[in-house]
């Protein structure tokens, strides 16, 4: 919860305690399709809570991450945050992407590019709400394996502090 600046699970037991599955949920959801995210290079797309969690995990998995964000300065700070590299600064190859963009977010020429160009496009949003794969016009996973994966995160959180009663 710390990394992601939110909290997604509330868990009671003696105390209340605060946590985030987003970060977890995405690895796992990530990894489902392109296996262990050790070495693996990842494209980050946004700088929000989602993003900030995903980042914290990519990295803690030593995964190779560039960030991409409007707001580049908000890219650079979460970069300088988790030792990642802001996509501005290199030319990643082979690599997937991860967007927790907000649904029709409007993405520069180049960043286009690059996305058309990766080996997997995952986004956050599903449903309706994943829009990423008209704006590209290429396939892209949406984000409910992810919603699944942060659901069995949290469950597990409850489960544990269940039993610890």
């Amino acid at each position: 919860a710390r990394n992601a600046g939110a909290v997604n699970t509330l868990v009671f037991g003696e105390t209340v305690t605060g946590d985030n599955t987003d970060g977890i949920g995405a690895a796992q959801a990530l990894s489902a399709y392109v296996g262990a995210l050790h070495g693996r290079t990842i494209l980050v797309l946004g700088s929000g809570p989602m993003a900030r969690a995903a980042v914290a995990q990519f990295a803690d998995e030593n995964a190779r991450v560039y960030v991409w964000a409007r707001d580049e300065e908000k890219a650079f700070e979460l970069c300088r945050r988790f030792e990642a590299t802001p996509l501005r600064a290199a030319n990643p190859n082979a690599y997937v992407v991860f967007s927790a963009l907000a649904p029709s977010a409007p993405l520069p020429a180049d960043v286009l590019a690059r996305l058309r160009r990766a080996v997997l496009v995952m986004d956050a949003n599903y449903g309706e709400r994943s829009t990423l794969s008209a704006q590209l016009g290429r396939a892209v996973v949406d984000g409910s394996r992810l919603l699944e994966r942060q659901a069995r995160a949290s469950f597990a959180l409850w489960r544990d502090a269940e039993r610890a009663m």
